[in-house]
This record gives C-alpha cells, structure tokens and sequence, in this order.
C-alpha cells in the first residue's frame, strides 16, 4: 500500500471515530464515550504516525488532503469544547447534590507542633 492510501485509511478511521464519539456525546453515555475517546486517541496517534513519515513536500501538492485534515482539527476541537462543556456540567451537578465543606483540609490545631502563640519569635502566631 502507498503512504498515501494508508493515510487515507487512517483518516478514513478518524472521521469514523469522531462520528461515534458525537453521537455517544448526543446519548449522554459516559461509557461508550470513554471506548470511543480512546479509540479516537489511537486513531489519530496512528494518524500523526503517517504523517511523520510522508515528504515534507507531500501537503504542498495536496490542497484536498491540507483541506480535509483542518476539518479533521476543527471536528476535534469542538469535540473537545464539548467535552469540557459536559464536564462543568456534571462538577456543577455533583457539587449540588454532594456539598463540600469549607474547612480547609490541612489546618494547624492549636497548640500542636509548638507553633502557639506562646513560642517565642513564632510567625505563625
């Protein structure tokens, strides 16, 4: 196989990814979500892979494949929008329903350690 019908196949995979990861994000199925950001990641790393090891002269005589790459970056960065999106949402949720405390979680005790107010030249005092 030439590199580039392999890099065809690769975005091919791509494309094919991002398309399972939206409609797992439409579900709201956290599971299918995370198979389907994983198999994202190794598409594109199989992706990158390729590209590494094309001419550096391959993109310049290839305006169709520069053109599909960018949608290819555009779809990956609303993805990731979405994600994060997704993901205040469920903070702000869980923050609703599981309130935290508001003690601080390392506090000095009183008098523990020597750092009371009776220590001479203590700044903690």
């Amino acid at each position: 196989m030439k590199p580039a019908e392999v890099l065809h196949d690769r975005l091919t995979a791509v494309e094919a990814q991002l398309d399972a990861v939206a409609t797992a994000l439409l579900a709201g199925d956290s599971a299918r979500l995370k198979m389907d950001t994983t198999a994202l990641r190794d598409a594109a790393a199989e992706v990158s892979f390729v590209l590494s090891s094309l001419p550096q002269d391959a993109f310049a005589r290839q305006p169709e494949l520069q053109a599909r790459i960018g949608r290819i970056g555009q779809r990956l960065a609303t993805y990731r929008d979405n994600l994060a999106r997704r993901s205040a949402a469920v903070d702000r949720t869980l923050a609703s329903l599981l309130p935290s405390d508001d003690v601080a979680t390392y506090v000095r005790a009183p008098g523990m350690g020597g750092y009371g107010a009776g220590r001479f030249g203590s700044r903690f005092s």
